[in-house]
C-alpha cells in the first residue's frame, strides 16, 4: 500500500501481534476499489470472515484475535482505546488542512500555519493545533507512566501502533514537530 496514511498501523499491529500476515500492493486500484467493503485502503483478507476495511475496524480484529494488543489490562485497554482514537482525531484534523500530493492548497495559507503553531486549549477541538493534540498527549504519557517510551506495559497496543504511526506522519511533515514532548521522543 503505496500511500503512508492509514497502511503502517496495521502492518505494525500485526507483526507486533505475531499474527501470520503478508503485506501487498493493491496492484491495479481501479479493478480492486469496487471489490472492497468501503472502497477505500486498507483492507485485510481474513480465511473464513473475507475482507476487512477501515483502519481501527482492523485494528480492533487484531486485538480481538491476541488481546494483548489491545491491552494487558482492562486500564491498557482504555489506555489503547484513547491513543487510537487521540490519533485518529490527529489524522482527520490533519486531512483537512495539510495539502497532499494530490490536492493542493485545501484551506488558505492561514489555517494550515495556525494548523501547526496554535497553542489555545479554550476553544472547541475542531480549531485545536497539533501542539494541543501533542500537549495533551505528553500529559497522558506522564500519567500512564507505563516505563520508558511507553503508554502500556508492552508499548505495542493497537492504539499504540496507531499513535505511532500518526506521529510519525506529522515529523514526516515536519521534521521538529515533537522536539518540546520528551515523552512523546521516547515513545
Amino acid at each position: 500500500f503505496p500511500p503512508f496514511p492509514k497502511g503502517p498501523a496495521c502492518a505494525l499491529a500485526l507483526e507486533f501481534s505475531g499474527m501470520p500476515w503478508e503485506g501487498a500492493n493493491q496492484g491495479d486500484w481501479a479493478t480492486l476499489k469496487p471489490q472492497t467493503p468501503w472502497r477505500e485502503l486498507p483492507v485485510l483478507e481474513v480465511p473464513e470472515l473475507g475482507m476487512i476495511g477501515h483502519e481501527l475496524a482492523i485494528l480492533n480484529y487484531i486485538a480481538k484475535q491476541v488481546p494483548a494488543m489491545g491491552g494487558a489490562t482492562e486500564k491498557e485497554y482504555i489506555v489503547s482505546q484513547q491513543l487510537m482514537h487521540e490519533a485518529e482525531d490527529i489524522y482527520l484534523r490533519l486531512g483537512k488542512v495539510q495539502d497532499t500530493v494530490k490536492v493542493k492548497d485545501k484551506v488558505p495559507k492561514e489555517e494550515v500555519e495556525a494548523f501547526w503553531s496554535a497553542v489555545d486549549q479554550t476553544g472547541h477541538n475542531r480549531t485545536f493545533g497539533v501542539h494541543v493534540y501533542l500537549t495533551l498527549l505528553e500529559e497522558f504519557y506522564g500519567k500512564c507512566a507505563a516505563g520508558e517510551g511507553k503508554f502500556t506495559s508492552s508499548g505495542t497496543t493497537i492504539g499504540e501502533c496507531k499513535l505511532w504511526a500518526t506521529l510519525h506522519m506529522l515529523v514526516l511533515i515536519q521534521e521538529g514537530v515533537l522536539s518540546k514532548y520528551p515523552g512523546l521522543v521516547k515513545f
